[in-house]
């Protein structure tokens, strides 16, 4: 299951906790999802960048949950491919 509609989009300009050169300004949403049996097995939940970035994770297993928060974004040089 993905849930990504018009609800869940931020502001553009929404900071994220900690909003860093790259991702200020950008347009982003909150992605949840979710891998079922009969139960949730698993279930994820990140904000989503226009750009790519991912900032403000969470893994939720059951049992145990990891959360996860961008702490710096560093922008790559443009390759020639």
């Amino acid at each position: 299951m993905l849930r990504a509609g018009p609800d869940s989009r931020l502001e553009p300009g929404t900071p994220a906790r900690r909003a860093c050169g790259p991702i200020e300004g950008v347009p982003s949403w909150r992605v949840n999802l979710a891998f079922f049996g009969v139960v949730p097995e698993q279930e994820q939940g990140l904000q989503l960048f226009a750009n790519d970035v991912v900032d403000e994770t969470r893994l939720d297993c059951g049992d145990v949950a990891l959360d996860a928060d961008l702490t710096g974004v560093t922008r790559l040089p443009a390759s020639n491919c």
